[in-house]
């Protein structure tokens, strides 16, 4: 299980789940954290939703020597194994696959063990295979695309649990991980509390608004974005 469980999981977990992606990145962008959505990942898992800590994996161009120092390990085999075992509940596989999105990061028997570890699932810039078999699993799957291609003949797994960059966004051992149909958003772990307080008030504003604006029959602008008139039907 990663290292970085903590006792607030649960609750933040039950209060990411409610929050939209597409809030988390309104609120953090005025921050200075314009670039938390991963482009290019979509959700194989319809109408799911992933909250998750990440435990990261990242992938290197292949080469003769390192590949089998990276996969004859006795007892342990691979990095990516060395990775999923860090797995547990509560976590997802995030796994920098250098944009490859023709080349796979693994499929059915090597992510078997992500079901047996009870992890959320894995997300990664490049592409699984045997979809099907990994969707039966019940585990959320986001990912670049989809292929039979042997992604181990082109490049390796090799660092564990560090900065990754995964569809174009920096990712840390221990930050949330929200997706959707919409999409894969990075919550950095140190922001996770003031995230959740300014989308709950975000959500609170746009639902006011949503309400006035069929009371009134009137375009948005008159409170969208916000304006003065927003914190008069907020009561603010």
């Amino acid at each position: 299980m990663s290292e970085n469980k903590n006792p607030t999981d649960d609750g933040i977990f039950e209060a990411l789940r409610a929050i939209p992606p597409a809030c988390l990145l309104d609120v953090l962008s005025p921050l200075g954290y314009t670039k938390l959505f991963m482009k290019g990942v979509k959700s194989f898992s319809k109408n799911e939703k992933l909250v998750a800590r990440a435990v990261t994996l990242r992938f290197i161009p292949t080469r003769v020597d390192l590949k089998e120092e990276n996969f004859f390990r006795p007892g342990i085999g691979s990095k990516r194994s060395e990775a999923i075992e860090l797995c547990g509940p509560g976590d997802v596989l995030v796994i920098d696959g250098m944009g490859e999105v023709e080349q796979t990061v693994g499929g059915d028997i090597k992510f078997l063990r992500l079901k047996q570890r009870g992890a959320e699932g894995l997300v990664t810039d490049a592409a699984i295979r045997d979809t099907a078999e990994l969707l039966s699993y019940g585990m959320k799957i986001f990912a670049a695309n989809n292929s039979g291609s042997d992604g181990d003949l082109e490049m390796l797994p090799w660092g564990v649990n560090e900065v990754i960059s995964c569809g174009g966004v920096s990712v840390k051992p221990g930050d949330y991980i929200v997706g959707d149909d919409d999409g894969v958003v990075v919550v950095p772990q140190t922001l996770v509390g003031q995230a959740i307080e300014l989308s709950m008030g975000h959500l609170r504003m746009e639902d006011a608004v949503k309400k006035q604006l069929e009371i009134e029959d009137v375009p948005v602008g008159k409170y969208y974005p916000w304006k003065d008139a927003t914190a008069e039907i907020m009561g603010d």
